[in-house]
């Protein structure tokens, strides 16, 4: 239908047709001379007609069997909301059922006609007018945003799900989190005091790593990227950053243009964030979760990713480095342990002279 629209329009545009004066042309009354022809076709000017309705009808008067071609588009169009609906009705049925796969058909029945009774009373409400119908799919839409949440954690929760069945992630074998970043919402008053000021969590969390760091002198901090020489390099750009970006959004109500520099320093303070919250990971070796769950958690949630972190943070960690002559003794004990078991296996199994006795005596 697209490629004959085109094609309608462009040849319309090529024989110069105009659409003159005809302000309430309709399918059911086109002028004459909206009609032309092009490379031995018959065209319409699809433009000048302002209803959505009448130009997927008037394009179908360019082609042959216009009765029949709108036949078979009324019925697909039904067959289309019908489906549509019962799909719908199924789906609503199943959840007010309890979640049962077999839910009742009267109910399914009771569904569809209260759809079907709203959309008539939106219709006849409209009486024809367009912009009530716009405005309420745009509530419908903002009505729909906070559902996209809902949609992303799904794709995250699915990713992890399809790692676990090729093999690449194994649950049990993995290092999570010491709180979970929905339980740390249940933390009030640090969830309110998180959302309005993170980078005081932040500190507090790099402080007791340092800390820990500190009490495990063998241990190459820099290796986990937590360095005790740079971590007022981070503190100091929490706070700068989170700062600016309060400071430039109040100065937008005072000057113009302030605002995209308070967004700016929100879009650094971010990026900083997600690199600590991988810092936090690598130190206590928590592989349950990607950089891409990381980005999602300070984007959507940065008030429970930061409690999360400072808890975290408050669990020891001791770290053993295994010397070579560690590494060495583990080698030996392992070939040990292998001597041993080829040496059960040999002594399960009998020489062949051992056998060939075995045999003559059980023949005597």
């Amino acid at each position: 239908f697209g490629g004959v629209g085109l094609y309608n329009e462009l040849g319309s545009i090529q024989n110069g047709i105009e659409c003159g004066d005809h302000p309430e042309a309709t399918l059911s009354s086109i002028p004459a001379d909206w009609y032309s022809e092009f490379d031995g076709n018959k065209i319409l000017k699809l433009s000048c007609l302002e209803n959505g309705s009448d130009i997927y009808f008037g394009a179908l008067t360019t082609l042959p069997l216009t009765m029949i071609m709108s036949i078979l588009s009324m019925v697909g169009i039904i067959v289309y909301f019908v489906t549509s609906s019962d799909s719908a009705s199924h789906v609503v049925d199943i959840l007010t059922a309890g979640g049962i796969d077999e839910p009742p058909k009267l109910q399914r029945i009771f569904w569809a006609l209260t759809e079907g009774a709203v959309a008539s009373m939106l219709l006849a409400a409209s009486n024809g007018d367009d912009d009530s119908l716009t405005a309420l799919q745009a509530a419908t839409l903002v009505a729909a945003l906070p559902f996209t949440l809902v949609l992303i954690f799904e794709c995250m929760a699915t990713y992890k799900t399809l790692l676990i069945h090729t093999g690449e992630l194994k649950p049990e074998e993995q290092v999570y989190w010491e709180c979970d970043l929905f339980e740390c919402g249940t933390k009030f008053p640090l969830i309110i005091f998180g959302l309005l000021c993170p980078p005081y969590f932040q500190t507090k969390a790099r402080l007791n790593i340092i800390e820990n760091i500190e009490k495990n002198q063998d241990m190459e901090d820099n290796e986990y990227g937590i360095s005790r020489a740079s971590k007022y390099i981070w503190i100091t750009s929490y706070w700068a950053f989170w700062l600016l970006c309060i400071v430039f959004l109040c100065l937008e109500y005072v000057m113009t243009g302030f605002f995209y520099l308070g967004l700016t320093m929100y879009c650094f303070y971010y990026v900083i964030s997600v690199m600590n919250r991988a810092a936090i990971k690598r130190y206590y070796q928590i592989d349950s979760s990607h950089v891409i769950f990381d980005m999602f958690s300070w984007g959507f949630c940065c008030c429970c990713a930061v409690i999360q972190e400072e808890l975290q943070s408050k669990q020891d960690v001791e770290l053993e480095l295994k010397t070579a002559e560690d590494k060495e003794q583990d080698g030996d004990e392992y070939s040990v342990t292998e001597s041993k078991d080829a040496e059960r296996m040999s002594f399960l199994q009998a020489p062949a002279d051992d056998i060939t006795d075995n045999i003559k005596l059980d023949a005597q």
